[in-house]
């Protein structure tokens, strides 16, 4: 097993992430990019945070040609704030191998005819939501003839029920012989076999590697009655004066749980599924500067959001999937920051708390003093 990027044949990239600290391929990475690399159609399950993104920007940036100014990879992800965090991700590739690639993002809810604009620019790599790809598609603004890599990123996401007929008709847009590749952290069994009907002779990746949460994050907790916990959500928000995103199980109540805070004097925003694309970007863009210092979650709405310098994540309920813990818990400590993740548990969810010790070898101190 290959256990730096230079083992894998791939040189040049491997010198553009030694400066930002990436030097030894995770086991995603280590299975899927030379499958890729051969041309292959992959099917690959991995946990989150396991590197699945580099998994398959890495052999799509030494394949695509630099020189031809066309659409030839195209990236699918379920939801805009992914697809923004891939493209910067392949933006800082880019920059750091100085060859001139470049990505565009491309989603619903967003000005079409600033991605139009956009697309001028003659992107190599197109990331986004199917919708809005096939409506450029449609609009005789984008053209899918030299894309020969195709990616379904969140691949139990995308071809869902919601999503499944515009992945589909995307699929039949591209050439015969393209490469289509799955990456996931979750491929149940319908998935793998409607990805089976549009790949060729696909390739199964299963990497059982555990996922981790960085030690520079410390964990506590507050014990609450039900009917207390927004008041000690206030307490430790009035406290500690770190911008904060809280996570909330019922996304029913995440306009209610902002607005009440907002009542005793906390600057917060909700951000859930139902937000129109302009509330969200507000909401985001005010999280992002400082404006809006308590951005109130659901699990889904959080899904892929990358903010810099968050140092403070709030459960004002516990998760009850052990995985979206650390989810939730990598949204902070990004670039080594300290960091502190506080749970909010009731006496019901107390037994979630060991759950999540467990499976990630930490330890999550009760505190009463926010009390």
């Amino acid at each position: 097993m290959q256990n730096n990027f230079n083992q894998l044949a791939i040189t040049e990239i491997a010198a553009a992430l030694q400066p930002r600290g990436i030097t030894t391929p995770t086991k995603i990475q280590q299975q899927a990019i030379p499958l890729m690399i051969s041309g292959k159609d992959i099917i690959a399950r991995s946990n989150t945070g396991t590197g699945k993104t580099l998994a398959y920007l890495i052999p799509i940036f030494m394949k695509v040609d630099a020189s031809l100014n066309a659409a030839q990879a195209i990236i699918l992800t379920p939801t805009r704030e992914l697809a923004t965090q891939v493209c910067d991700e392949a933006k800082k590739l880019s920059d750091g191998l100085g060859n001139g690639l470049k990505a565009a993002a491309v989603m619903g809810g967003v000005n079409i005819a600033r991605q139009i604009e956009m697309l001028k620019t003659k992107p190599q790599i197109i990331i986004g939501q199917a919708t809005r790809i096939l409506e450029l598609i449609d609009k005789k603004k984008l053209s899918v003839h030299n894309c020969k890599t195709f990616v379904l990123d969140e691949a139990d996401r995308l071809l869902d029920r919601n999503g499944e007929a515009d992945v589909l008709a995307l699929v039949k847009k591209t050439l015969k012989d393209r490469q289509i590749t799955m990456f996931s952290a979750s491929l149940p069994p319908h998935v793998i076999a409607l990805g089976q009907t549009f790949m060729k002779d696909a390739v199964f990746v299963n990497v059982e590697e555990k996922a981790s949460i960085p030690p520079n994050i410390t964990h506590k907790s507050i014990f609450a009655m039900q009917r207390d916990k927004i008041k000690i959500l206030r307490r430790v928000l009035h406290q500690r004066q770190d911008k904060s995103l809280i996570f909330v199980n019922n996304p029913f109540t995440i306009e209610d749980v902002a607005e009440r805070l907002v009542y005793h004097g906390i600057k917060a925003k909700a951000l859930h599924g139902s937000k129109d694309g302009q509330s969200r970007r507000e909401a985001i863009a005010g999280f992002k500067t400082g404006a809006v210092r308590a951005l109130v979650a659901s699990d889904v709405a959080a899904r892929g959001l990358d903010i810099e310098n968050l140092t403070l994540i709030i459960n004002l309920d516990a998760p009850e999937r052990i995985i979206e813990y650390q989810h939730r818990a990598g949204r902070a400590g990004r670039a080594g920051e300290e960091s502190l993740v506080i749970t909010i548990f009731t006496e019901y969810e107390r037994r979630f708390l060991k759950d999540y010790e467990k499976a990630y070898n930490i330890k999550i101190e009760e505190d009463g003093n926010e009390r």
